[in-house]
């Protein structure tokens, strides 16, 4: 390249700089008894990688899971190879969390019933760690709130979980799960977590029944950042002999901004003697919130049933 002076100079030299950048990033390929230059794990290409890398990962050919507990310390796309297909997994993949890190995982089906995901380290960063899981189906509890919680951004969308989730800061949009929670997040700010267009608990629409010995559809104990709840589908049945709440306020933020739940249908049942069902409960002190357009039922056998307390 020959050399320019002036702004000529600085424009190529930016150029060079980002064309530099992009080539940097790798797809790795995890192929079982692949040809070189595939890996022959998800760990193995997840140790090989750096910085901005995507890993297209293969079923195995006898279809049977990747069984590996893989940490996650680098910003990295995990995706299916072949489009259209999941990729089968059993693990625990723990997010270790830095400054500005993106990690991405799209189509990922994990047949563990232990946590599927979980935070690896204390390390809690005052710009946080992206993750966004997406089209993907669990079968272990996503928890983001056991050990140190925060500095984590979830995005969750079209996820089929069967299983709970406990989140501190993001956006849960257009899944089915067993059960959410969201817990306070260290970084107290005007945020607002969105919690829009899923399923949770157990369902009245077919093909799917009530689940049976929930406590919580929703458990709502952060007042770091506000709620927007809208359009989800929430019903709970709790034999358990405890109280069922569909949706469940312990605390809330108050300040400039408010709480919102609108447009959304929510059913409690409690199925054995002394039970309480509550479709939502609000508690804390001084919480405000705006419910607005919902479709609130509650049963009990002891007819202690309240839409609302």
């Amino acid at each position: 390249m020959i050399k320019k002076r002036g702004i000529k100079k600085v424009i190529s030299t930016l150029a060079t700089a980002f064309v530099g950048t992009q080539l940097l990033a790798a797809t790795l390929v995890v192929q079982q008894t692949g040809p070189i230059g595939t890996y022959s794990s998800i760990q193995t290409a997840v140790t090989a990688s750096t910085d901005g890398d995507t890993i297209l990962i293969n079923n195995r050919l006898d279809l049977t899971p990747w069984t590996e507990n893989i940490i996650l310390d680098k910003s990295l796309a995990l995706l299916s190879a072949v489009d259209g297909q999941k990729f089968l997994v059993s693990g625990t993949y723990s997010i270790a969390r830095a400054n500005n890190r993106v990690i991405t995982i799209n189509g990922m089906e994990n047949a563990k019933t232990g946590n599927n995901f979980n935070f690896s380290g204390t390390n809690v960063p005052a710009n946080r760690t992206k993750l966004n899981v997406l089209n993907g189906k669990f079968n272990g509890p996503i928890d983001f709130y056991t050990g140190t919680p925060g500095g984590l951004n979830l995005f969750l969308s079209a996820n089929d979980i069967e299983s709970s989730v406990a989140f501190s800061y993001g956006k849960i949009i257009g899944n089915r799960i067993i059960s959410l929670s969201n817990y306070n997040d260290p970084v107290i700010n005007e945020d607002t977590n969105f919690v829009i267009g899923n399923l949770i608990g157990g369902y009245q629409i077919a093909p799917y029944t009530f689940y049976n010995n929930t406590t919580y559809g929703y458990r709502h104990d952060n007042d770091s950042q506000y709620l927007y709840f809208s359009n989800n589908y929430v019903s709970i049945k709790n034999g358990l002999g405890s109280n069922a709440y569909a949706l469940k306020v312990y605390r809330s933020k108050t300040g400039a901004s408010t709480n919102i739940i609108i447009n959304s249908t929510i059913f409690a049942w409690a199925d054995a003697a002394y039970e309480y069902a509550y479709a939502i409960e609000i508690g804390g002190s001084g919480p405000k919130f705006n419910i607005i357009n919902n479709i609130l039922n509650s049963y009990a056998m002891t007819s202690n049933a309240y839409p609302i307390s």
